[in-house]
């Protein structure tokens, strides 16, 4: 689900893949700005996945990645339906928008983070 997501997303970082992932990189401060994508819950069954996503935006400057991370949850919820990875997402939302957060000890890397819970049924796309 999360790397779906990443596809999702990744037109925010110029389509470079190793700028997205679900898992910060060693190197992260030479690939800025980068998106992490994680699910950190929410409930499944047989039809529909309703997962919560963890989306952080790292990026040198706060001018930098907090106007990116609006752009992301802007896109996310005002403009769908979205697909990505044979997965449609019928329903996305905003639980809790775009906020800074502590990274590391450093102030070389600016965070911010927002959570999302979508709804979406796994199917083959045609077109």
């Amino acid at each position: 689900m999360a790397k779906a997501w990443t596809v999702l997303l990744r037109p925010f970082v110029d389509d470079d893949p190793g700028r997205i992932g679900t898992n910060a990189p060693p190197d992260l401060d030479g690939r800025l700005p980068f998106i992490r994508v994680r699910r950190t819950g929410g409930p499944t069954d047989r039809v529909n996945d309703s997962p919560t996503l963890l989306v952080d935006v790292f990026a040198d400057t706060y001018a930098v990645a907090e106007p990116l991370a609006g752009r992301i949850r802007d896109w996310l919820l005002f403009n769908g339906p979205h697909k990505a990875g044979g997965l449609i997402f019928d329903r996305i939302g905003c639980d809790s928008g775009p906020q800074e957060l502590p990274w590391s000890d450093t102030a070389t890397v600016r965070r911010f983070g927002a959570t999302y819970t979508c709804v979406f049924r796994a199917q083959r796309l045609t077109s």
